[in-house]
Parts: C-alpha cells; sequence; structure tokens
C-alpha cells in the first residue's frame, strides 16, 4: 500500500495545511539532501528514478546525481541497476531504530499503540509536538480501506490542530498555541480546551461537508495571503472544528459518527509528552465512545 501523503487525514490532524519550507534556508545544500530524503521517506515502497527526482524537487540532474552518489555509497539509498532507480536504504534503518531510542515518545508509541489500534479494529497514529511542529512517530494501517495518515506526516501546532495536547500544556505554551490564531478566535478556543480536559480526551464527528471544506482550505498557499486573509482563513478553521466537536457527555444508547479520538501520554509532571489518536471513521454508540476513551486515559 501506497504511503503517499493523502488529500484528507484525521481530524486531530486533518486537513492541515502543508507547512512551508524555510526561506531563505541557511544551509541550501543541506536542504537538497533533506529534500531528496524526505521525498523517499513520504512514500517509502515508491522506486523513483533521478529524473522523477529532479523534476518533483525542481533540482537539476547534475545536483540530484552528485547527492544520490554519495547517499548511495553510503547506503542511505539503494540503486537498482536494471530500472535505475532508488529505493531507501539500510542505513536508514539503522538511524530510524537509534532516533527510536533515543526518543523515548516513541518507543511508548510503539508499545501502546498497537494494542488500541488491534482492540478497536482501527488506523490508529501517535504523534509528537516539538518546535511548533506536530509530528507523526507512530502509524498503525487500517485493517481495510484508505489510510488516513502516515508516518512521519507532520503539520503546524496551530489553532484549532493539536488542540489536545495544547489543552493539557502549561500556559505558556498555550498562550504561544493561542497567539497563532485571530485575538477573535481565543474565546472559542479557550472553550474548546476546557472541554477536553472535562471529559479526558478529545472527540470529533465524522462530518462529510465539513471535511470537504478543511480540504479545499488545506489546499491554500497560507505564504500568499494578506495578513488579513490568514486570520480569517484561521477564524474559519476554528468555527470548523468547533462545529465537529461532540458534547462533553454522550448519551450512552445514542449514536454517532465518529471521526477520531485522541487522548494524551503525560509525563509524571502532567505535562503531555505523546498524543494517540484512534481513526474510527465509523458510528459509535455513547458507551462505545467513552469506553475508548476511558481506554486511551489507561495508558
Amino acid at each position: 500500500m501506497s504511503r503517499r501523503a493523502p488529500t484528507a487525514t484525521v481530524t486531530a490532524l486533518s486537513s492541515l495545511p502543508v507547512l512551508p519550507s524555510p526561506s531563505p534556508s541557511p544551509s541550501p545544500p543541506t536542504e537538497r539532501v533533506l529534500s531528496i530524503l524526505g521525498l523517499l521517506i513520504a512514500e517509502p515502497e515508491r522506486e523513483v528514478t533521478l529524473s522523477e527526482i529532479a523534476d518533483e524537487l525542481e533540482l537539476s540532474i547534475s545536483t540530484c546525481h552528485a547527492i544520490t552518489t554519495v547517499l548511495v555509497a553510503r547506503r542511505y539509498l539503494l540503486r537498482a541497476p536494471a530500472g535505475k532507480t532508488f529505493t531507501l536504504g539500510p542505513a536508514l534503518l539503522t538511524a530510524g531504530r537509534a532516533a527510536e531510542l533515543a526518543v523515548p515518545a516513541a518507543r511508548l508509541a510503539r508499545e501502546r499503540l498497537a494494542d488500541l489500534a488491534a482492540k478497536h479494529a482501527v488506523e490508529a497514529v501517535a504523534s509528537v509536538v516539538a518546535d511548533g511542529v506536530i509530528t507523526v512517530v507512530e502509524w498503525i494501517a487500517p485493517p481495510h480501506g484508505a489510510a488516513a495518515a502516515y508516518l512521519g506526516q507532520r503539520v503546524p501546532f496551530s489553532p484549532p490542530f493539536g488542540a489536545v495536547h495544547a489543552a493539557w500544556s502549561p500556559a505558556h505554551v498555550v498562550d504561544a498555541w493561542l497567539s497563532r490564531a485571530p485575538t477573535s478566535a481565543h474565546a472559542q478556543l479557550h472553550d474548546l480546551l476546557g472541554m477536553i480536559r472535562a471529559r479526558g480526551f478529545d472527540v470529533h464527528r465524522d462530518d462529510a461537508n465539513s471535511a470537504r471544506v478543511r480540504d479545499a482550505l488545506s489546499g491554500i498557499e497560507h505564504e500568499r495571503l494578506s495578513d488579513a486573509a490568514r486570520d480569517a482563513l484561521a477564524i474559519l478553521n476554528a468555527e470548523l472544528a468547533g462545529v465537529d466537536q461532540l458534547p462533553l457527555r454522550f448519551d450512552g444508547r445514542r449514536r454517532y459518527v465518529v471521526n477520531t479520538i485522541s487522548g494524551v501520554v503525560r509525563s509524571a509532571s502532567g505535562h503531555p509528552v505523546l498524543t494517540l489518536s484512534l481513526l474510527f471513521h465509523r458510528s459509535l454508540s455513547g458507551a462505545e465512545i467513552e469506553a475508548a476513551g476511558a481506554a486511551l486515559l489507561a495508558l
């Protein structure tokens, strides 16, 4: 199954604007190396030719050739002699395992996420927040159907995205998160965080119409908008988050169409370390929602 970035992803991370590349870069040569690795990491089962790399990343053939030659020599990439295509190499596997040992949250995700996903027969993701970015560090594929997320997915930690993390964060993190939204949206966002804290976990409905709107909004290039247009877009995103937010308490017998249920794993100090999200995309009873939420809180 391809791991291409989907057009629609989980509500906790859903329809998020693509992170713009830093500009200008302090090290353009490093950016080129990372962009080539990132291209293959985004689709690990894909085999790409030199010309495809050059076309997709808008680099010259000579530049791509020089970089891939070194990456192949260091085993970060493999080159198939017959088709002259490139795939990820074994050195990245070693690097990935080392990174997993260095990041406790990733180890925690691997241990706990698979059991949760299997129990509920759903796709699941674990994500961390660092340097203003939400990153998926673990991903469990859905038992059937198309995937909605992928390993390594990165999106901005900006309202309303990452609300379940912000809900349990210290005040300075919440303030920084809120500062990325217009002042007019702060009251609604505060209400959203309060509801998540009161319930203990976050729940979003699966609303096809609002999902289509979010998909359309996610395609807008934010850096090309005026400040006023960016503010308007942030307000609209916040409104959509409110529309998709389900009530604080659930009728155990009533059924709700649920997109995502998310909770956080917290440190001894109570700060969020890891966000775990279960991607249901189906109808659940209020009792089933409460049970799934309780399972997240029990971790």
